[in-house]
């Protein structure tokens, strides 16, 4: 009885151990240069040196659902907002797409506005915690705060490009890296 325990016991824990492998996502023509989660996790975001945005199932498929070619140049960074109903995604042209991000429709992702508001690449980009701000860093060595609702850009002003950024919770502290 007890060598039929302990086989038991290690045909269960060997037929639910953790894979070794991690799913690779094969959508895309060139390299990944952004990932991230949608706000839900039913979804994952990638940008690309291939000039899109590819969304894929997070479950065991991995499946693509949509891609979005609204890029010219590579597509350095995507952010959503806090409640998960808006996305964001710029990169190499400058530009800054914001979408409708909605997955109960056939198109999970809509295009909602382009804003030209950096006039050099794009490397980070941050919703605001309040869902009325969006912060953009870029190669110029600028670090924007666009207002959403004044439709207002407010510049903060570097001399070196800007390679990566955070904004606190309560937005009082603003980390910049170049």
């Amino acid at each position: 009885m007890r060598v039929y325990t302990i086989l038991s016991l290690c045909f269960f824990l060997t037929a639910s151990a953790q894979k070794d492998t991690i799913p690779y996502f094969a959508s895309h023509t060139d390299d990944i240069t952004c990932i991230k989660y949608s706000p839900d996790a039913k979804f994952i975001v990638t940008g690309s040196w291939d000039e899109s945005v590819i969304i894929h199932k997070n479950d065991s498929t991995g499946e693509m659902v949509q891609k979005l070619n609204d890029y010219q140049g590579a597509v350095r960074s995507i952010d959503f907002s806090r409640d998960g109903h808006y996305m964001i995604a710029g990169g190499q042209d400058g530009k800054l797409n914001k979408y409708e991000f909605n997955s109960e429709y056939f198109d999970i992702a809509t295009l909602d506005t382009t804003l030209t508001i950096n006039q050099a690449q794009i490397n980070k980009l941050i919703y605001g915690p309040g869902m009325r701000t969006i912060f953009s860093a870029g190669d110029d060595g600028k670090f924007l705060t666009y207002d959403i609702a004044k439709d207002k850009v407010i510049p903060l002003k570097g001399n070196r490009p800007i390679s990566a950024a955070m904004v606190s919770i309560d937005r009082r502290s603003i980390f910049i890296a170049n």
